[in-house]
């Protein structure tokens, strides 16, 4: 669902392999680290199956979206990809589409005719929408062979632009087949093995699963791994909750249920924002930077931060000095016995650079991206990379479940598990899981996604003159929502061009169930 933000250039940063230990057999290793001055692919040691990840940006900033390196075709071109798990498809730019103005195809282009083993499958029928009138993908389905790391997946289904608009890159989806854009068409196809079932089917991993590891966003590293998962990424045990089925009773998105909500300050201790009965369908996505909340917890946060709101991108904005406050999101899933994933107040403040790699400044005051969202009736509460750099998640499609834990960012040990069926090893079922369930408004990729109540019950009601009976100690003008939930035009940040910061917010998946991204420059 790519919102109507404005667009601009940015660099693809690309990244420098690290060699990551594996002692599993069928284990395809994605670690990835950030640099900030190539703009080449680097040659890279590969040890099992291993592929570089990087963040489109400008400047020096240390956030933005993951990418993965990949070679498509034979002889192999290298396309680099939004690695997202909002999605199910890969798809990629021809020539085609990128001579419109209309699209900065970051990433690379695919020419078909370079290549002996490109079989065209259903040509003009890949098409992709998104919420921004006219903008979106359309293209054709394709076979080829694309290497991960030095491993070949052959005869691949995958998407290729020949037409696009306001979209500004590739994407290799890993979520579930059902999400597919196929399904949108009118034809009658079939959904198809993506590239997770691929592995499968080719005897590179055993099972339908992956854990990711993001680290937090001061690290240059971090890792996903396809078949298996790292117990020296996490601390405790992991805990398995159920994925959640829409009102069909279909499993086909990362949705979790999200039972608990609190905010850990050094001043007010532990403050309670939800009741015992609040549960909330939670979606997993590491194709969004931010995390999607309900509009009346979310303008909470903004209040005790000090946020301020960006009118023209529709985001809000901290000092870069509120990064300091000691505090914490504690968010739990799957009822009383489900895992707390602590989440420290800094991985909210985000830097953002102008275009000049400068920070973005007013009066004297530097301004850093504030990662939490306001959800409205019927959006997505995605909980993006601002949450997923504090979990360590196992997403395991073949079990329906999903592995959580809190992350152990910056940890230097690994112990890689090798994943041959359901995830049993070291990890635990939560018991009493209670029910959130979305509404499968449709599940066709380019037309719509899941739909969710943004909670209205289960809410602590706000306290205080602030509407927060607690503070991060921000030093920013209060952005305070009008009786409609939606900012005063007076709360906007004065004298603040950002034209130099490109904001792309919703899904850049083809299921449009929540991915996204932000271009931080």
């Amino acid at each position: 669902m790519l919102s109507s933000l404005r667009l601009a250039t940015a660099a693809i940063v690309l990244s420098t392999c690290l060699d990551l230990p594996v002692s599993a057999q069928k284990v395809v290793s994605m670690p990835f680290a950030r640099r900030h001055d190539a703009r080449h692919l680097d040659k890279i040691k590969r040890d099992t199956v291993s592929v570089s990840l990087g963040n489109a940006q400008r400047g020096s900033s240390g956030v933005g979206i993951y990418y993965v390196n990949t070679t498509i075709g034979t002889p192999g071109q290298t396309i680099q990809l939004q690695l997202d798990t909002g999605s199910s498809d890969l798809w990629m730019f021809s020539q085609a589409a990128c001579d419109s103005d209309d699209v900065t195809c970051l990433g690379g282009v695919f020419n078909p005719k370079d290549s002996s083993t490109y079989k065209l499958l259903y040509s003009g029928e890949f098409n992709i929408s998104y919420v921004t009138p006219g903008s979106g993908v359309h293209g054709d389905y394709i076979t080829d062979n694309v290497e991960v790391g030095g491993k070949k997946v052959v005869g691949l289904t995958m998407g290729l632009a020949t037409e696009a608009k306001e979209v500004p890159t590739g994407i290799m989806g890993i979520g579930y087949e059902e999400n597919e854009a196929i399904f949108s068409q009118t034809k009658g196809r079939s959904q198809y093995p993506n590239i997770v079932s691929m592995m499968v089917n080719q005897s590179l991993i055993n099972t339908r699963a992956y854990s990711l590891f993001l680290d937090d966003k001061d690290s240059a590293t971090g890792t996903i791994l396809f078949g298996g998962y790292d117990t020296e990424k996490f601390e405790g045990d992991l805990s398995l909750l159920s994925i959640q089925p829409d009102e069909t009773g279909t499993i086909s998105s990362f949705i979790v249920a999200w039972t608990s909500f609190s905010i850990t300050t050094e001043n007010d201790g532990t403050v309670p924002l939800t009741t015992k009965d609040f549960a909330q369908p939670a979606y997993f996505d590491s194709g969004t930077t931010l995390t999607v909340l309900p509009s009346q917890l979310a303008y909470q946060l903004i209040q005790a931060a000090g946020a301020v709101y960006e009118e023209s991108s529709d985001i809000y904005l901290v000092t870069c000095d509120t990064a300091s406050a000691n505090a914490t999101l504690n968010y739990q899933f799957g009822g009383s016995n489900g895992p707390i994933i602590n989440v420290p107040f800094s991985e909210l403040v985000l830097p953002i650079k102008d275009s000049n790699g400068d920070p973005v400044t007013v009066d004297g005051t530097e301004y850093c991206l504030f990662g939490i969202k306001p959800g409205e009736v019927n959006d997505i509460l995605l909980f993006g990379d601002t949450f997923l750099r504090s979990a360590y998640v196992v997403y395991d499609l073949d079990g329906a479940t999903i592995g959580l834990a809190q992350s152990k960012n910056q940890a230097t040990g690994s112990n890689v598990v090798e994943i041959t069926g359901p995830i049993v090893s070291g990890a635990s079922s939560v018991v009493g899981q209670p029910k959130a369930t979305g509404t499968a408004t449709s599940r066709n990729a380019g037309i719509g996604g899941l739909e969710t109540g943004i909670a209205t019950t289960g809410l602590q009601s706000p306290t205080g003159s602030s509407g927060a009976d607690f503070t991060f100690g921000g030093s920013g003008s209060t952005s305070s929502p009008t009786s409609t939930n939606k900012p005063n035009a007076g709360s906007t940040v004065p004298a603040l061009d950002m034209g130099s910061v490109a904001v792309i917010f919703g899904s850049m998946v083809a299921a449009l169930l929540g991915g996204g991204l932000f271009i931080l420059m």
